[in-house]
């Protein structure tokens, strides 16, 4: 296989699964490199795969339906995370509610509504008692599905998206 590097100032989409590569390298701590995956099938094959300084592994961003659910899928023999550098899928999963569009809900399975977060392992938080809860969802010690957006919380503005997959 091949030895491939990324580099500060690149921005790479992954959108299908790789050929083996014997190396990854992910920045070199003077700039931000990022990887991002943008379809749930697709998979990063690689026998080392190195995330240094600056080095960022995400996904495509936060989604509102099924048929754009992404993830971080990697198959490799030795990964190493450097300090700086991160697997980053922090408000990547379910959208939560855009106010144009969808006024009070979030998206996903779990989706917040006004007033009440999102649900995924466990429970979303309320502020009152005669709201129901959306439907918990998935293994919070394992997850394999993106967290569900948060619900409108105030009058007006977007909130926050549920957090993304990586297996």
């Amino acid at each position: 296989g091949h030895d491939v590097t990324i580099l500060p100032g690149a921005s790479v989409v992954i959108d299908e699964t790789t050929a083996l590569v014997n190396s990854l390298i992910l920045g070199d701590g003077s700039g931000t490199a990022t990887l991002a995956m943008t379809n749930w099938s697709a998979c990063l094959k690689a026998k080392y795969l190195n995330i240094l300084k600056g080095g960022v592994l995400t996904n495509g961003g936060a989604f509102t339906n099924e048929a754009f659910q992404t993830r971080v899928f990697v198959e490799c023999t030795d990964l190493t995370v450097t300090e700086g550098g991160k697997i980053d899928l922090s408000q990547r999963g379910w959208s939560g509610s855009i106010y144009a569009i969808s006024k009070n809900n979030g998206y996903g399975p779990g989706r917040g509504r006004s007033n009440v977060g999102a649900s995924h392992g466990g429970y979303g938080a309320m502020d009152t008692l005669d709201s129901a809860r959306p439907e918990r969802y998935g293994d919070a010690a394992q997850p394999e599905t993106a967290g569900s957006g948060g619900g409108k919380g105030g009058n007006y503005g977007n909130n926050g998206n549920g957090g993304g997959v990586v297996r």
